[in-house]
């Protein structure tokens, strides 16, 4: 009988990596399914010694595969996960097929809506203010801001994905994701509204003083405030008149 190995923790840490690629062969009949097959390839050729066995298994994962990026390593480790039961044991406590396909359409929706959808242009909104407030590393704050939450998210999401396995869901839903989004929506909303004017008003405006972090704390303090309100049961209507009072009076008292 064959040798069966265990997967490692650097076994996870291979398929994190292979994560970067999930998209590298992406086409219209199968999307990322190559990636995906790429990215747990290393590992099933760990688990399975028999050429046979290995064969298999690679052609279970040949098919149709779609998500958010940043999620497919977690369903990749949930994946391996129970494909190491079925190597070592002959069995499953849950099919790995069907964990591909059942987690990969909620992970895209959640992965799209955090990563693309709020993240992504929340960071370049404070970019962008960095970068009118005449900073000059304001390209390196989207960049390694968003690439460091993207690329530490890849690694824990693998880890995750290979502990909980098809628990993994639960696990995530646990992290109130959707309340996140929301919030950092509503603060992009804000950030863009305010930066949006300066690029005609005045490209050297600061708040207070010359402090760029100064004026990024009071911005976030209005943002706050804005929420304060919500919470008082304010409309939507009511807040953008009550802002749009304050922002007047600030240029009658501070003109520009």
């Amino acid at each position: 009988m064959a040798e069966i190995v265990k997967i490692s923790i650097f076994d996870l840490i291979g398929i994190a990596l292979r994560s970067f690629f999930v998209q590298a062969c992406w086409n219209f009949n199968k999307m990322q399914g190559l990636g995906f097959l790429f990215m747990i390839r290393g590992t099933l050729s760990k688990i399975y010694k028999d050429k046979e066995l290995f064969t298999k298994s690679l052609l279970k994962y040949a098919d149709f595969f779609n998500t958010n990026p940043y999620f497919a390593p977690a369903i990749a480790g949930a994946v391996m996960k129970y494909e190491e039961e079925l190597a070592i044991q002959g069995t499953s406590s849950f099919n790995p097929e069907a964990i591909k396909a059942s987690l990969m359409g909620p992970f895209g929706a959640i992965g799209d809506s955090l990563f693309w959808s709020t993240l992504r242009p929340v960071i370049s909104a404070v970019a962008i203010f960095a970068a009118l407030a005449n900073i000059s590393y304001a390209p390196i704050i989207f960049l390694g801001v968003y690439g460091i939450i993207s690329i530490v998210f890849r690694f824990y999401a693998t880890f995750i994905g290979y502990k909980y396995g098809k628990d993994i869901i639960n696990k995530i839903s646990r992290l109130n994701l959707y309340t996140l989004i929301n919030r950092l929506k509503n603060i992009m909303a804000l950030i863009l509204g305010a930066v949006i004017p300066l690029l005609e008003i005045n490209k050297n405006f600061m708040l207070v003083g010359h402090s760029f972090f100064v004026n990024i704390l009071i911005a976030f303090g209005i943002v706050n405030l804005c929420f304060v309100l919500f919470l008082k049961r304010l409309t939507t209507t009511a807040v953008i008149f009550i802002v749009m009072f304050g922002c007047i009076m600030y240029a009658y008292i501070f003109p520009l």
